[in-house]
């Protein structure tokens, strides 16, 4: 991030921007936790305030992936956990972790911090360009990814056999993740949802079978959970397909009708 701000000053010498002096520090930690049992895990899933995934926050997960095991990750034991902190957080000391990364993610800053959003988007997209991760849509300037920031939204559908309908699956946390930083929305009584912050480009929609009470798992030891679309757009999901036919066409109509019960 430091490069990206040198870079964009030197290409702004005219600017406001050349004459300004920004700290850039690390803001968040990139953290890997490594649960060794079910006990470990379920620590770190009764802190509401970590959102944790099952794979690594800089790879791309395909749509429609249901769980992720790290190959490195002994059948039968949880897989590693993956998160973004804000740096100083209080951590567990029950459950180990190690530190993959620092990182300077302005967008989740004050903007007394940065100056402005604008600047926010500067930096990012340059970060992003620099380190070779900047896709086609994204190549806009500040102030057009400013006013086309988006709040994710959807919802979740399910075929229920006894209502003869598709109905919504209540209480499902999902979630919108640009890179490291995420935004939430539940599920209400007809599955919609809208997530708790916007973003400027594509974000991936993603949720877990849980509650802190429960999870749905997928017969092994992995989480039961669905990958959706990288996307601006809204992500409306149905699960068992149409309708018209009895019983469970799917998976993840199996794991939404199981999520209904328990919840």
């Amino acid at each position: 991030m430091r490069k990206a701000y040198q870079n964009l000053k030197a290409s702004h010498p005219n600017s406001k921007l050349a004459n300004e002096d920004i700290t850039i520090d690390a803001s968040h930690l990139y953290i890997r936790f490594k649960p060794r049992d079910e006990a470990e895990l379920d620590i770190l899933n009764s802190d509401s305030t970590l959102a944790l995934y099952s794979y690594p926050l800089d790879h791309e997960i395909p749509e429609g992936g249901d769980h992720y095991h790290d190959p490195e990750v002994p059948e039968g034991q949880p897989t590693y956990q993956y998160c973004a902190v804000p740096k100083g957080k209080q951590l567990t000391n029950s459950v180990a972790y190690e530190v993959l990364e620092e990182l300077f993610i302005p967008e989740e800053l004050p903007e007394s911090r940065i100056t402005s959003r604008s600047l926010s988007e500067l930096l990012v997209t340059e970060a992003l360009r620099i380190t070779g991760n900047l896709e086609e849509g994204d190549k806009r300037s500040a102030t057009e990814a400013s006013r086309s920031r988006y709040t994710p939204k959807g919802s979740i559908k399910v075929w229920d056999d006894r209502a003869g309908r598709h109905v919504g699956v209540e209480g499902l946390e999902v979630r919108a993740r640009r890179w490291f930083t995420t935004h939430e929305g539940t599920t209400d009584r007809n599955g919609n949802f809208t997530c708790d912050g916007t973003f400027s480009n594509k974000a991936n929609y993603s949720y877990k079978y849980e509650k802190y009470h429960f999870s749905v798992r997928t017969g092994t030891f992995g989480q039961a959970e669905l990958s959706g679309p990288k996307t601006r757009n809204a992500w409306h999901q149905i699960l068992g397909g149409t309708g018209g036919t009895s019983g469970v066409r799917d998976a993840h109509q199996y794991y939404a009708l199981i999520f209904q019960i328990m919840h």
